[in-house]
């Protein structure tokens, strides 16, 4: 068990950092272009691997439910990217050992 424990909050700091590293990005370009906007989760993944993206996609639509795409995966990734990260990073930082 102390190992799993050990596993999340390693997960969660690195989370953390790629949030931080993210918001830092959106500080960055915001201050470049003279107009502050988050940048979309979706939109750092594609930049980041878009066939990753696009086989995610295909995979939940076709062999999972298209509305769980549409619905619940495709509005997460609307999201600013240090929201979707840094979520979970609080969320598994913040788990006590027992």
């Amino acid at each position: 068990m102390r190992i799993l424990c050990r596993v999340g909050r390693a997960l969660g700091w690195a989370l953390a950092a790629l949030a931080l590293a993210a918001f830092a990005w959106d500080l960055w370009t915001g201050a470049q272009q003279g107009a502050f906007m988050f940048t979309p989760a979706g939109e750092l993944w594609f930049s980041l691997h878009a066939p990753s993206l696009n086989v995610a996609q295909a995979a939940v639509q076709r062999h999972v439910s298209a509305e769980l795409w549409d619905r619940a995966l495709f509005p997460l990734l609307t999201a600013p990217a240090w929201l979707l990260l840094g979520v979970p990073a609080f969320v598994l930082l913040r788990v006590r050992r027992r």
